[in-house]
Protein backbone atom coordinates (compact mmCIF):
# COMPACT_ATOMS: atom_id res chain seq x y z
CA UNK A 1 0.00 0.00 0.00
CA UNK A 2 2.55 2.40 0.96
CA UNK A 3 4.52 1.72 -2.48
CA UNK A 4 1.16 2.38 -4.77
CA UNK A 5 1.29 5.65 -2.77
CA UNK A 6 4.44 6.90 -2.58
CA UNK A 7 4.93 7.68 -6.80
CA UNK A 8 3.85 11.01 -7.18
CA UNK A 9 2.19 10.56 -10.23
CA UNK A 10 -0.44 8.29 -8.17
CA UNK A 11 -1.00 10.81 -5.83
CA UNK A 12 -2.05 13.54 -8.11
CA UNK A 13 -4.72 11.17 -9.23
CA UNK A 14 -6.20 10.29 -6.29
CA UNK A 15 -6.34 14.43 -6.00
CA UNK A 16 -8.27 14.19 -9.00
CA UNK A 17 -10.74 11.57 -7.97
CA UNK A 18 -11.24 13.45 -4.82
CA UNK A 19 -13.15 15.58 -6.58
CA UNK A 20 -15.65 12.75 -7.70
CA UNK A 21 -15.61 9.89 -10.49
CA UNK A 22 -14.12 10.53 -13.55
CA UNK A 23 -13.20 7.91 -16.63
CA UNK A 24 -9.42 7.10 -16.97
CA UNK A 25 -10.09 9.53 -20.65
CA UNK A 26 -10.63 11.78 -18.59
CA UNK A 27 -8.08 11.68 -15.59
CA UNK A 28 -5.87 11.33 -18.65
CA UNK A 29 -6.98 14.66 -20.14
CA UNK A 30 -6.88 16.41 -16.95
CA UNK A 31 -3.47 15.33 -15.92
CA UNK A 32 -2.04 15.76 -19.40
CA UNK A 33 -0.46 12.01 -19.27
CA UNK A 34 -1.23 9.42 -21.58
CA UNK A 35 -4.03 7.01 -21.41
CA UNK A 36 -1.61 3.88 -20.96
CA UNK A 37 0.13 5.72 -18.30
CA UNK A 38 -3.22 7.09 -16.15
CA UNK A 39 -4.49 3.33 -16.90
CA UNK A 40 -1.82 1.30 -15.17
CA UNK A 41 -1.53 3.73 -12.67
CA UNK A 42 -5.16 3.20 -11.86
CA UNK A 43 -4.67 -0.68 -11.79
CA UNK A 44 -2.07 -0.33 -9.23
CA UNK A 45 -4.04 2.14 -7.38
CA UNK A 46 -7.20 -0.32 -7.59
CA UNK A 47 -5.57 -3.39 -6.22
CA UNK A 48 -4.29 -1.58 -2.74
CA UNK A 49 -8.02 -0.99 -2.84
CA UNK A 50 -7.66 2.88 -2.88
CA UNK A 51 -9.72 3.14 -6.17
CA UNK A 52 -12.19 0.82 -7.31
CA UNK A 53 -13.29 0.47 -11.11
CA UNK A 54 -17.29 0.11 -13.00
CA UNK A 55 -16.93 -0.82 -16.64
CA UNK A 56 -19.55 0.32 -18.72
CA UNK A 57 -18.81 -0.61 -22.09
CA UNK A 58 -15.75 0.72 -23.55
CA UNK A 59 -15.25 3.08 -20.32
CA UNK A 60 -13.43 2.56 -17.38
CA UNK A 61 -14.96 5.03 -14.44
CA UNK A 62 -12.94 5.03 -11.31
CA UNK A 63 -13.75 6.40 -8.04
CA UNK A 64 -12.16 6.90 -4.59
CA UNK A 65 -12.80 3.14 -2.79
CA UNK A 66 -15.61 3.32 0.06
CA UNK A 67 -13.29 1.49 2.20
CA UNK A 68 -10.66 2.70 3.27
CA UNK A 69 -7.49 0.52 2.82
CA UNK A 70 -6.15 -0.98 6.02
CA UNK A 71 -2.61 -1.43 6.34
CA UNK A 72 -1.44 -3.85 9.14
CA UNK A 73 2.15 -3.36 10.29
CA UNK A 74 1.84 -6.28 12.60
CA UNK A 75 2.43 -4.41 15.42
CA UNK A 76 -0.53 -1.84 14.81
CA UNK A 77 -2.90 -1.08 12.12
CA UNK A 78 -3.12 2.56 9.78
CA UNK A 79 -6.69 2.76 8.14
CA UNK A 80 -6.18 5.21 5.82
CA UNK A 81 -9.64 7.88 5.27
CA UNK A 82 -10.06 8.64 1.55
CA UNK A 83 -12.27 11.79 2.74
CA UNK A 84 -10.61 15.16 1.28
CA UNK A 85 -9.15 17.91 3.84
CA UNK A 86 -10.22 21.64 3.03
CA UNK A 87 -6.59 23.67 3.43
Amino acid sequence: LLRALGEPLRLRILAHLARGPCSIGGIARALEIPHYKASRHLSALAQVGVVRQTRSGRVVTCALSTEPPVLDLGCCTLRLDPTPVAR
